[in-house]
């Protein structure tokens, strides 16, 4: 995740700085990165996580001192893991909830895409993301299905 995110960052950089100011000598202020991920697989994981590039790093030896780091941290929302998480952002708490809905009804024996299904329609039907749900339920059930780990 850290190396994905350094080419993600670096990508967005070529696009918001102008080539010149690369070659200027004048130092140049750039948006400042806070690299986080939710976690929502099926795997124990802890609540919490930093996951750094260096530790990626081959060993050289001779060289010890690290030039380059990313930090991420990974927060675990699956439902029940981070109740403060969950008590401060009705989203992430209800995205929790649809997640584990989902599993919860393949677990039942239905195919992951009704599964899914199933899953959106009773989060709209009890308030659970409801209005992003009614507007991009369709694109939600694609996205959890086709990348969340379900099965």
């Amino acid at each position: 995740m850290p190396l994905r995110l350094l080419l993600y960052i670096a990508r967005l950089y070529e696009k918001i700085i102008d080539n010149k100011q690369l070659y200027s000598t004048r130092k140049m202020s750039i948006p400042r990165p806070v690299f986080i991920v939710l976690y929502t697989g099926k795997e124990d994981f802890p609540a919490s996580k930093v996951l750094r590039l260096s530790d990626l790093f081959k060993e050289i030896g001779w060289y010890d001192k690290i030039a380059l780091e990313v930090e991420v941290t990974v927060y675990n929302i699956n439902k029940g893991i981070n109740p403060e998480i969950e008590a401060r952002s009705p989203t992430l708490s209800g995205y929790a909830e649809l997640v584990n809905n989902a599993r919860g009804n393949e677990a039942a024996g239905l195919d992951r895409n009704k599964a899914v299904k199933l899953a959106v329609d009773f989060c709209i039907e009890h308030g659970i993301l409801a209005g992003f749900l009614k507007e991009h339920g369709s694109e939600e059930r694609k996205y959890v299905a086709d990348r969340m780990e379900l099965g």
